[in-house]
């Protein structure tokens, strides 16, 4: 509690290093990391648009985007920072309905595993699997 008391007569100028924070974590509209995302938001959605149903190859926004698209920048090429924009501008709407398709069946399959169903256990019934058990003493050991 007394931390909280200290915290609240604590105030906040621009100038310092807290109110530079506080400027940085409450400014959602503004700022590069902002304006970058938007612009490759927009880019992604330019390469979807360019190829729709099968995109444009998976790994191919950077060349896509790229001034020069046959030699690899030093950091590496651009990416979208939105893995479903990428993946649709990479994959088409083919990609992202399997993708999407795989979600709900990992989603299915985790809220009804097949191990626990009780047709599981019956198919098991049915065939009689029992687990092996060794030979006892007395019986004979036969090569």
């Amino acid at each position: 509690m007394a931390l909280g008391l200290v915290g609240s007569f604590i105030t906040v100028t621009p100038g310092t290093t807290l109110g530079r924070f506080v400027a940085h974590v409450t400014t959602v509209t503004d700022g590069a990391a902002v304006v970058e995302r938007l612009n490759t938001f927009s880019s992604g959605f330019a390469a979807f648009r360019s190829s729709p149903w099968l995109g444009i190859g998976i790994g191919g926004y950077g060349p896509f985007v790229a001034t020069y698209a046959r030699v690899e920048p030093d950091s590496g090429w651009p990416i979208v920072n939105n893995e479903p924009i990428e993946l649709l501008a990479e994959t088409g709407i083919v990609g992202l309905a399997f993708f999407l398709a795989f979600l709900v069946a990992v989603f299915v399959v985790t809220k009804n595993p097949p191990a626990l169903r009780a047709s599981s256990f019956s198919r098991a019934e049915k065939a009689e699997l029992t687990p092996i058990s060794r030979p006892s003493a007395s019986a004979p050991w036969r090569p």
